[in-house]
């Protein structure tokens, strides 16, 4: 059962952004799947970890191309990133303590930082990016 399917409405414009944002949500995908077939215990470090590591490159990317259009609000943007980044690790070390158990909460987390990221912040670049893209 998937917690987010990809819709044209989230489309930042950039075909490279938005191929990372799919597999983004194909990984927060599989902890749903996971969660949901009860397989969520053994899963969770692996998906985390790869969930984590996938969104740096993303985010480096992403910066790297808010650079090269002279994004305004790139500083905020990054620190919004590496806010995401940290929470991620945090989720993982509490998990891995036995501090954080495998529950709806973390799924409903994961979607929403990652609607909320797409839908909010990342799309503060597109109308810069698709106006330079015109021009």
């Amino acid at each position: 059962m998937p917690c987010i399917e990809w819709s044209p409405f989230f489309s930042v414009g950039v075909d490279k952004m938005d191929a990372q944002h799919r597999e983004l949500i194909a990984i927060t995908n599989e902890y749903c799947e996971a969660y949901y077939a009860n397989k969520g215990h053994l899963a969770i470090p692996r998906i985390l970890n790869r969930l984590v590591n996938y969104a740096q490159e993303h985010f480096q990317e992403e910066e790297k191309m808010m650079r090269a259009i002279g994004f305004e609000r790139f500083e905020d943007h990054k620190l919004s990133h590496e806010k995401i980044v940290d929470k991620i690790f945090a989720i993982l070390q509490e998990y891995e303590n036995g501090a954080l158990a495998v529950s709806d909460e973390l799924s409903e987390f994961l979607r929403e930082w990652l609607l909320e990221h797409i839908l909010k912040e990342d799309m503060q670049y597109r109308d810069v990016f698709v106006g330079q893209r015109r021009a």
